[in-house]
């Protein structure tokens, strides 16, 4: 029942939080995911370690239609919504 808007983060909120909670990203190579809005389209950042254990960001519109299977436990980051 929470609207889309208020579960995005800011993209400067997910590149901070990249470079200094690396240990809070799924540690076997699966994603974690981070939604943010542009003017009024969503999208997911796909955050992952390559096999060189460099990280890689893809970028995905939610509308896309793909889905991620939840064999890889994939890990979402959410603002924390005051209640």
């Amino acid at each position: 029942g929470v609207p889309l808007d208020r579960l995005c983060l800011e993209q400067d909120q997910i590149e901070k939080f990249v470079n200094n909670h690396r240990e809070h990203l799924h540690p076997q190579g699966h994603a974690t995911f981070f939604p943010f809005k542009v003017e009024e389209n969503f999208f997911v950042a796909y955050v992952f370690w390559n096999d060189a254990r460099w990280l890689e960001v893809d970028v995905f519109r939610l509308s896309d239609g793909y889905v991620w299977g939840a064999v890889y436990r994939p890990r979402f980051v959410l603002p924390q919504l005051a209640l």
